[in-house]
């Protein structure tokens, strides 16, 4: 299987083929439906090179270098558990067809879900409280307190579920930031950015971005602002800010 993107061109990310001796089958893409022809050991740019200009997958011979091709490291079919890589298309949307649902354990995935629908409920009800502005940022309280602690304990019991999954031992006793981290570029946390819908005025965030194995909790400040409210409540009260 073939995955090939350009960074420049949304119409062109995301769309992985099957080789086989004589085409490439593009798998579950929402324009390009037919195999395209392959001629002995070609490579997938030069098969597409040669389709008619216009024709779905075409591609001039001289965008090739702008192009990355990749050649999966397993099988169609084969998957790590808990770890799902969603194939983009067209303006970041996840492309129509792909079902996850048969390896799903949907017993905890609706867990992960209800968890999610009480951290967004416990956080609307600080921001009828504390308007959610960068001005308010700093403000600490118990609420915001008992919130980061449950949002940072389910991140831990997520990342927890995921290396158990894969057969990842913790390298102590239990997992800690340490084994946590490890995941980072598996899942490519610090790639992701979070936005508040319904709060547009607040810029985008990336909760793991710089995040250093060699400082696995004081890397993330959210993180190490939770580890010292769980633990030392009265002396780091401070540190259960709205925002860290």
């Amino acid at each position: 299987m073939l995955h090939e993107s350009v960074a420049n061109d949304q119409t062109q990310r995301g769309i992985c083929w099957q080789i086989t001796d004589h085409e490439f089958r593009p798998i579950k893409h929402p324009h390009i439906k037919n195999p395209v022809p392959r001629v002995s050991s070609e490579s997938l740019l030069e098969s597409l090179n040669k389709l008619s200009t216009g024709a779905p997958g075409f591609i001039e011979p001289n965008r090739n270098s702008t192009f990355r091709i990749f050649k999966g490291e397993m099988r169609r079919g084969n998957y790590y558990p808990r770890i799902v890589r969603p194939i983009f298309g067209e303006e970041h949307s996840i492309q129509s067809g792909q079902t996850f649902r048969k390896i799903l354990d949907q017993n905890a995935l609706r867990n992960i879900q209800k968890q999610e629908e009480i951290l967004i409920e416990l956080l609307e009800e600080i921001f009828r409280s504390v308007h959610p502005h960068e001005s308010n940022f700093f403000t600490y309280g118990h609420h915001i307190r008992n919130l980061l602690i449950l949002a940072a304990t389910e991140v831990e019991s997520s990342l927890t579920a995921i290396l158990r999954a894969n057969s990842v031992t913790p390298q102590k006793n239990y997992y800690t930031t340490k084994d946590y981290v490890r995941l980072k570029e598996t899942l490519r946390l610090d790639e992701f950015e979070v936005s508040l819908a319904h709060y547009p005025w607040l810029s985008p965030f990336s909760p793991f971005l710089g995040w250093d194995s060699d400082q696995p909790t004081k890397s993330l400040n959210w993180y190490d602002g939770y580890n010292k409210i769980k633990h030392n409540r009265e002396t780091e009260f401070e540190e259960s800010k709205l925002v860290k």
